[in-house]
């Protein structure tokens, strides 16, 4: 940045954009809430947790893959829907498999009511109203561990070359129920719709950046060898 001015540009179109996005939702009286960013259970969506273990609780520790959870378990208490829900502008037809936390669809059997938004070829957005049913949330999680806990069996049994113990070990991970989520939606979620919005790839679509790493100001650097 200090030798590339048009580098240290793009950041500050950035902060610009994140308090321009912040101080628009609020004006719709929405308020922004902290998420654990290490959870007791992994889950959320299909993504290989990252584990820790916590030394004075004496358990295992998750990094959040998702933010829904806790998102949705913090709307649970509300006695009235607010007025200003955000809802999708369309519904693409996505399989029930591939978007556990989605409502069903009201007219057609095993898709959900979800959409992304995709500009200039890039994926920007997802949505979907959300899954308030407790009885049909935990069917699908639990199928989830089912399909999980399958998978792992049958990589454990297919135990010959290194390259593939290195594959098999990507399913030997833990998941595990959300209890306390599912028991938060048992006592009653309002209708809602919630949306994700890729943060870098809006600032890259604003400030015609090619790659997602010239919008993040330390990404992951690679090994100098």
């Amino acid at each position: 940045m200090i030798s590339n001015p048009e580098v240290a540009d793009v950041f500050r179109k950035r902060a610009k954009i994140v308090s321009e996005l912040r101080r628009t939702v609020e004006s719709f009286g929405f308020i922004e809430v902290e998420t654990p960013v290490l959870q007791g259970a992994a889950g959320g969506a299909e993504a290989r947790p990252f584990v820790t273990y916590h030394n004075s609780l004496g358990r295992d520790l998750y990094l959040r893959i998702a933010t829904e959870l806790h998102l949705k378990r913090m709307m649970v208490f509300e006695i009235v829907v607010e007025p200003k829900l955000l809802q999708p502008t369309f519904v693409l037809d996505y399989p029930i498999e591939i978007s556990p936390l989605a409502k069903r669809h009201q007219r057609h059997a095993g898709l959900t009511e979800r959409f992304e938004l995709f500009i200039c070829g890039r994926e920007l957005g997802n949505a979907f109203s959300e899954l308030t049913d407790p009885v049909d949330q935990r069917g699908r999680l639990e199928e989830q561990i089912r399909q999980h806990n399958k998978k792992r069996a049958a990589a454990a049994s297919e135990t010959t070359s290194m390259e593939e113990k290195n594959k098999n070990e990507d399913e030997a991970y833990d998941v595990t129920l959300d209890d306390d989520f599912l028991t938060a939606l048992e006592y009653g979620m309002p209708p809602a719709s919630g949306m994700g919005l890729g943060i870098d790839r809006l600032v890259m679509l604003l400030t015609n950046s090619a790659s997602i790493r010239d919008v993040i100001a330390f990404p992951v650097p690679k090994n100098q060898e």
